[in-house]
């Protein structure tokens, strides 16, 4: 038991260990993702701190240039100041002639004698800065036209194969690097020196590309000159070819383009025609239905006569097959051997029959309906038999 005790608080301590160097190496997995964000952003840091400082330096520059030119203007607006004060030889009017109007001058007083010399220099300035803008913006537009042609003139001359010796090649790549570094300078730096070093690159660059183009335009001359008239007889069958078949391209497309044209047309009128028919179509149905719902509504109106009139025959036929038996009833009782002592009292009854008969009946020719009043079974029959042929001879009459 006590080994037991120790086996399961062993396991237990080793599970409780194993928890720990998991949570552990979990904390140290952290820990090292940590690190590497760091990392990163000291990184960024470094970078915006480089950024920082760079666009500080083009600041600094940008305001020492703003100033020198500032202490220019001053200078040259101090100059035109003094040169504008100083006494010019002059002719001076003696007898001034008066205006013509008659009316007197103005007195000489401080608003009239005032110079407004603050007003001018206001003025000088505002120019200046407009020009000074305007100037800007043109050498803004004016670098970068020149930086699109050294970009330009550089593809073009890269472009080309190596017809020269590898000296050569090794002077046009540091020029050419010598031009790229004045033109990123030129952009960075506004300052004379930049200035002229990219003058000069896209003048070297003008130079190179000339002599290219002057190299290939005597290659072209030589080669034309060699296979003139092989060449333009193969180009000119070729050129005939070719227009041909751009000709017969161009029929084609505008048969195509016509039968097209003619094909919708002809669909639109068949659609119009169609439509006309479906138009027409549908007035003729929708008198068809108006004559057919008078004829149903007419066939519902007989129908129902139809079945009042079969309703009042079933009735009519009810009260005659009554009146039939009660005759029958009276017939057979004054047929029998006590005809004598009843006689009086059927014969009532029979009188009462026929007067409760409808105009029908008594209309219609019913010979042996008559009362007779015989005493033998022979007239009983034939009475009968006569009443239920004029019973069926009545009934197609009804319907």
């Amino acid at each position: 038991m006590f080994f037991i005790f120790i086996f399961i608080y062993s396991l237990d301590a080793m599970l409780e260990n194993t928890g720990l160097l998991e949570r552990e190496r979990q904390l140290q997995l952290k820990v090292k993702s940590l690190q590497n964000s760091l990392k990163s952003e000291k990184e960024e840091i470094h970078k915006l701190q480089n950024i920082v400082s760079s666009r500080a330096s083009q600041y600094n520059h940008e305001m020492k240039r703003k100033e020198r030119e500032l202490n220019k203007l001053k200078e040259r607006l101090n100059q035109l100041l003094v040169d504008k004060k100083e006494k010019r030889l002059a002719i001076d009017v003696s007898n001034k002639l008066g205006r013509a109007d008659g009316k007197r001058s103005l007195w000489k007083t401080e608003k009239t004698v005032a110079k407004h010399e603050g007003e001018m220099y206001k003025t000088l300035l505002r120019d200046y800065e407009s020009r000074q803008k305007e100037l800007l913006l043109e050498n803004a537009e004016l670098r970068k036209v020149l930086k699109q042609m050294k970009k330009e003139m550089v593809a073009i001359l890269s472009s080309r194969k190596p017809n020269v010796n590898g000296d050569k090649q090794d002077n046009g790549a540091q020029e050419e690097e010598e031009g790229i570094d004045s033109c990123k300078e030129s952009v960075e730096l506004f300052s004379v020196h930049a200035r002229e070093k990219l003058t000069n690159g896209v003048r070297r660059q003008l130079k190179k590309l000339k002599t290219h183009v002057e190299r290939l335009d005597s290659r072209d001359d030589s080669e034309d000159t060699e296979n003139v008239p092989q060449d333009t007889s193969k180009e000119m069958g070729k050129l005939r070819l070719e227009a041909r078949q751009c000709k017969d391209y161009i029929q084609k497309q505008q048969h195509l383009l016509q039968q097209k044209l003619s094909a919708q047309c002809e669909e639109e009128t068949s659609a119009m025609l169609a439509d006309c028919h479906m138009f027409q179509e549908k007035d003729c149905l929708r008198d068809e239905w108006k004559t057919l719902e008078g004829q149903r509504k007419s066939f519902e109106r007989e129908r129902r006569n139809f079945t009042e009139a079969a309703i009042r025959l079933s009735e009519e036929r009810k009260t005659f097959e009554e009146e039939r038996a009660t005759w029958l009833k009276h017939q057979f009782l004054n047929s029998s051997p006590f005809a004598d002592s009843k006689k009086p009292q059927s014969h009532c009854a029979f009188q009462t029959r026929e007067a409760s008969l409808p105009e029908r009946a008594v209309t219609s020719p019913t010979p042996g309906c008559a009362p007779s009043v015989s005493s033998s079974t022979s007239d009983l029959l034939h009475t009968l038999s006569i009443i239920c042929e004029n019973r069926y001879m009545f009934l197609p009459v009804l319907w």
